[in-house]
C-alpha cells in the first residue's frame, strides 16, 4: 500500500510496535529481535528498516488492522493507540437495592450491599463529579427534600466523603442515624454543624417535615456526599 507520511521516523515507528506487541505479552521483551521474528523477518531486514528509514508499510498496517491499533498513532505518536471502547468512555456504577429516606426514615440497612444493577455514566462527565470508584447511586422514598429530590428521584453519592469532618455545612448527605431509635436508618437530607451538633434539615416547606438536631455527634454515621439526583421533567 501507499502512504500519505511523507517524513517518518522508522526507528520511533518500529519501537512502538515493539512496546505494543510486548504490552499484549506477544513477545517476551521488546528488543528488535523479539520483534523480528514476531514480524517473520530477519534481523538484518529488521535493522535495514530502521536505518534506511524504509518501512513495510502493507506489513505494518495489516498489523495495525489485526491488533486494533490506530494506524494514524502508529505512524506519528499522536493520539490513543486504539480506537476507544465502550469500556473507555462509560464507567459502570453500582445502584444499590437500599433506599434513602426522603421521609422520616422508613428504610434500614437491610440489603444496603446489595447491588441491583449497574448504571452507565461517561467517564469524563464524572470525572468532574467525584472519583468513579467512590461513587453509588440510590433511589429515595419520600418528599421531605422536594423540590430538590422528589420521590423516586436517582440520586449518586460520593462515599469517599464519608466523615463528619468531610460534611459542608448546606450540602446534602446521605447518612444514618438512630434518633427514632431501634435500628439505624438510611435517610437523605441537607445537613449543617454548628458548634459541636449537627441540624438535620428537610427542604420540602410541608410541616409534616421537621428539622432536628443531633448532639451526639458519634451516632451519625456518614454514607457519603450526594453530588448529582436525576429527576423526570
Amino acid at each position: 500500500m501507499s502512504t500519505q507520511y511523507e517524513e517518518f521516523d522508522a526507528e520511533a515507528i518500529l519501537r512502538r510496535v515493539a512496546e505494543k506487541l510486548y504490552e499484549a505479552r506477544l513477545i517476551p521483551n521488546p528488543s528488535d529481535r523479539q520483534t523480528a521474528l514476531y514480524l517473520e523477518v530477519r534481523p538484518q531486514t529488521f535493522a535495514n528498516w530502521k536505518s534506511r528509514d524504509s518501512l513495510p508499510w502493507d506489513t505494518l498496517y495489516r498489523l495495525a488492522r489485526e491488533r486494533n491499533w490506530d494506524f494514524d498513532w502508529l505512524i506519528t505518536g499522536r493520539g490513543k493507540s486504539a480506537p476507544d471502547t465502550l469500556e473507555d468512555v462509560y464507567a459502570q456504577i453500582p445502584k444499590h437495592r437500599a433506599r434513602l429516606s426522603g421521609g422520616p426514615g422508613a428504610w434500614s440497612f437491610d440489603g444496603a450491599e446489595q447491588v441491583e444493577c449497574q448504571l452507565a455514566f461517561r467517564r469524563d462527565w464524572l470525572s468532574g463529579v467525584a472519583p468513579v470508584r467512590s461513587l453509588v447511586a440510590l433511589e429515595v422514598e419520600g418528599d421531605s427534600m422536594s423540590p430538590t429530590i422528589e420521590h423516586k428521584n436517582l440520586v449518586l453519592v460520593d462515599t469517599s466523603k464519608n466523615r463528619i469532618s468531610d460534611v459542608i455545612s448546606g450540602r446534602i448527605y446521605a447518612f444514618s442515624d438512630d434518633v427514632v431509635g431501634g435500628d439505624p436508618l438510611l435517610k437523605v437530607k441537607r445537613l449543617f454543624l454548628e458548634q459541636g451538633r449537627m441540624i438535620v434539615h428537610s427542604d420540602s416547606a410541608d410541616a409534616g417535615h421537621r428539622d432536628y438536631t443531633i448532639t451526639d455527634l458519634a451516632s451519625v454515621a456518614i454514607i457519603g456526599r450526594v453530588v448529582w439526583v436525576g429527576k423526570e421533567l
